[in-house]
């Protein structure tokens, strides 16, 4: 009588370990690319927060604009405020405007120097890594240089675009973000 021996042939454990590398491949393959999305998308979260942010500050000081001059390359805003009485109106809570609206005497603007947008008066760094031209080949302007601010009119109303588009380096592939605005000039005389 032949007795059974227990336990693994050497194939068996061959076999064993050749699943377990398929295995292993598969969940660290899924796992670099997953570790690409999230930081993919951590990149593109945080340039579109920055832009965002900034081109939403940007429309609110241009809308109470009085007036607004723009250079011939498009890469420098100025714009003048108006005058604010030194009281609040008791309904809105918001200081009143001097009448006839005038000019309050502080000279404001935006400018792209570089691959930076800086506030004029400041020279705070509001964006980083600006570029020139357009990078999306789907794009009707690709590879030309774009205008980040220029005049426009929505309907009968004067209004300034902003435009900008990013490019911030990402561990896995650079991420381009395009934004763009527009603000009508409310005080606009």
């Amino acid at each position: 009588m032949r007795r059974l021996k227990k336990g693994v042939t050497l194939i068996e454990t061959l076999l064993a370990v050749m699943i377990s590398s398929v295995i292993m491949f598969a969940a660290l393959t899924l796992w670099i690319s997953g570790s690409r999305f999230f930081m993919n998308t951590e990149t593109d979260v945080e340039i579109t927060r920055e832009n965002s942010s900034t081109l939403r500050r940007i429309s609110e000081r241009l809308r109470g604009a009085i007036d607004v001059t723009i250079s011939e390359d498009g890469k420098r805003i100025t714009y003048m405020l108006p005058e604010r009485l030194g009281f609040h109106e008791q309904t809105t809570g918001e200081n009143e405007y001097a009448l006839p609206v005038r000019w309050d005497g502080v000279e404001r603007g935006y400018e792209v120097v570089g691959d930076k947008l800086i506030n004029i008066r400041t020279q705070k760094v509001l964006v980083d890594h600006i570029i020139a031209y357009d990078p999306d080949p789907k794009s009707t302007q690709f590879d030309q240089e774009y205008r980040p601010f220029s005049a426009t009119s929505i309907g009968s109303k004067r209004a300034v675009t902003v435009n900008l588009i990013t490019l911030r380096p990402s561990p896995v592939q650079p991420r381009y973000v395009r934004m763009k605005t527009s603000a009508l000039l409310r005080n606009r005389h």
